[in-house]
């Protein structure tokens, strides 16, 4: 499962390529995909690529800020990295909604029913 995936994020193994595009998804689209998870539908695929490989890449972001500018690394020291190259907009919502913020406000996340 997805969820799997965020200590991954947490150590930075799994980080961002520099081709990926901005983050765009706000709340309600968040708080969407924890209710389809609620409700055990199926969330799609994830792929990424395992390289030792010199690639620019970011961090996911804890605190996401709308208009921020990324910091990009590069794997200069060859160690083993997990791009996203499919799935960035869902497990970084899964990253802020579990142990961040976006535009500086925590999310609660409860069903759409709840609302």
């Amino acid at each position: 499962m997805m969820i799997n995936l965020v200590p991954q994020i947490y150590t930075k193994e799994i980080v961002l390529p520099s081709i990926q595009r901005d983050f765009v998804w706000d709340e309600d689209r968040i708080t969407r995909m924890f209710d389809s998870i609620m409700r055990g539908y199926p969330l799609g695929k994830v792929l990424l690529w395992e390289t030792y490989l010199d690639k620019k890449y970011r961090d996911f972001e804890e605190n996401y800020q709308n208009e921020a500018s990324y910091l990009f690394k590069d794997n200069t020291s060859g160690k083993r990295i997990k791009l996203v190259l499919n799935g960035q907009q869902r497990l970084q919502s899964l990253f802020l909604a579990l142990s961040g913020s976006l535009d500086g406000k925590e999310l609660k996340i409860s069903t759409i029913d709840e609302k």
